[in-house]
């Protein structure tokens, strides 16, 4: 669980994989600048919440894109045409 939680959120929701992608390694333990240790899950919680600044937001993609799995859920990939 994250030591504090951020009860007045002074930032936008923030989606650390990027527009329309999720975390799909939520276990995964990664290391923030301000040393702290958050799973992938517990990295999207706290953006979901408002405690990621925009410009942090910006960034987090291409940081955590593969360490933490981020995939777009099913709906949002096209299906592959079958070849004929």
């Amino acid at each position: 669980e994250p030591t504090e939680p951020n009860t007045d959120p002074s930032f936008p929701s923030c989606n650390v994989c990027g527009e329309g992608l999720q975390v799909e390694n939520p276990d995964v333990e990664i290391e923030l600048p301000d040393g702290r240790i958050l799973t992938c899950e517990e990295l999207a919680e706290e953006g979901e919440m408002g405690n990621i600044s925009p410009e942090y937001c910006e960034r987090l993609p291409e940081a955590i894109n593969t360490i933490c799995g981020c995939e777009g859920g099913a709906e949002t990939r096209p299906p592959t045409p079958e070849p004929t």
